[in-house]
Formats: structure tokens, sequence, C-alpha cells
């Protein structure tokens, strides 16, 4: 395209922009356009603006693109956005998001991206793969939300026990009592909950610490899904 190589004057909504070019002057990927929660990466322009050219920009990623002169946005506005260099603006940050991968545009765990927009600017309920695009209690930069699982080990009353707790509880199930290892056993069956948003992957269970090697881990679940619970 001569300007705008994905979209011109438009308005686009939870969308990825990748792999456009303008081989005119400017906006490789939209050319006055209104951008809410997009991901702008891999496009090109013949002079200026490989990412977006006179338009605006919230809660969106505009990274990695190239022109010879302002590769990622020119003469545009931009709120809670990643992108380099900083154009001004509220909640604008400059660090490179942390993509998954080349050409995979979702977020790493890790990405900077994360949590770091503004709830009132997502517009509409589902990000680009169709999950809630809001998880975590605050949006994410860019097209796509990022799912987490959460870990919670829960006693043999259902309560949760706190993470690196050392105190034992009997109603919980931590307070073995006495026992004679040499001729009788105890077992307590404890529940893996995952509060995240996405599976939860267990590889092992490990004890440790004064007397672990009284105890053992007699099974555990490899898989616990998002918002579920597993013995």
């Amino acid at each position: 395209a001569y300007g705008g190589g994905a979209a011109y004057s438009a308005t686009l909504n939870n969308c990825l922009l990748y792999g456009n070019s303008a081989f005119g002057n400017y906006g490789g990927a939209a050319w006055g356009c209104t951008l809410n929660n997009c991901t702008i990466a891999g496009n090109s322009a013949a002079l200026l603006a490989g990412g977006s050219a006179f338009g605006s920009l919230s809660n969106c990623i505009a990274y990695f693109n190239s022109a010879p002169s302002s590769p990622n946005i020119h003469s545009s506005t931009a709120t809670y956005t990643c992108t380099t260099p900083d154009p001004g603006g509220t909640g604008n940050i400059t660090n490179q998001p942390l993509f998954v991968a080349t050409n995979d545009y979702h977020l790493n765990i890790n990405s900077p991206c994360i949590n770091a927009g503004n709830n009132a600017g997502a517009i509409g309920s589902n990000d680009l793969d169709g999950n809630p695009r809001i998880i975590g209690g605050t949006v994410d930069l860019g097209a796509y939300e990022t799912l987490v699982s959460a870990i919670r080990v829960n006693g043999i009353n259902g309560a949760p026990i706190t993470n690196s707790s050392t105190t034992v509880n009997q109603t919980m199930g931590t307070d073995f009592n006495w026992c004679n290892i040499l001729t009788s056993t105890i077992t307590r069956t404890f529940t893996i909950a995952n509060t995240g948003s996405a599976p939860l992957l267990v590889s092992s269970v490990t004890t440790n610490g004064s007397g672990a090697e009284d105890f053992s881990v007699l099974s555990y679940p490899s898989t616990v899904p998002a918002g579920g619970l597993s013995n």
C-alpha cells in the first residue's frame, strides 16, 4: 500500500497488525487510525512510521517495526502503550514487550506489558483469542491477554494452607501427630487448587526440611485445569 498497509482511517480493537508495508511515505501498518489494544509489530514503511502514522493508540504495543526514521509511530498520540522512543503521554513504557517467540505475539509471562494497561480504554469483553479481555484485574497491553496459572494447596478441611507456612495444624492435616514409622503410617490427602486462568502443570512434588525422609508423596496430578481442583 502507499500508506496504511493494513488499515487507513479506521478504528481497530484487539487486533494484530504484522507483516504489512507502505511503499509510500508513512504508516506501514496504519494511517490515521484509532487503535485500542492492538499489537503492531514487524511492519515497515519507506520513510516514516513502519507502525502507525497520524493516529492514536491506547493499550497498544508498537514495537519492532522498521522505517528510516520513527520506525514505530509518527505524529500519533499514545497512552498506556509500549513503544520506543517514548512518545510522551500517560502510562507509556519503552521496555521491550517480550513476546513469546518470533512471529508469536502473545506475551511472555515476564513481559512488562502484562497488567500495564488502562481498564477504561479496554474495548470489548474478549481479546483476539477469545479469552476474557481483563485477567488479573488490569488489562494487558496489546491484542492478547496473558493466561496464568496459580497454585494453592488446601488442607484436609478445605482451607488454604499459607504459602511457606511452617506452622502445623491438626484441623488442616499438617500436624501428623505421633506415629511409629516402623510399624504404621498416616496418610493425608491435600487438594491442589488452580486459581489462575491457564492449566497448571505439576511436574513434581517433593518434601524437604527436617524429617523430610519420613514422608513420601504417593501420587499427584499432572495437570490441574484453570479454576479446578485435584487431590
